[in-house]
């Protein structure tokens, strides 16, 4: 699984991408 974390400064967000699926977390 791939994990990509934004700054809050930036994107005050969390993408998890696991296989085929994207599912955007808010922080």
């Amino acid at each position: 699984m791939l994990r990509i974390q934004f700054p809050p400064r930036c994107k005050p967000f969390t993408r998890y991408m696991d296989d085929n699926e994207l599912e955007p977390k808010i922080t």
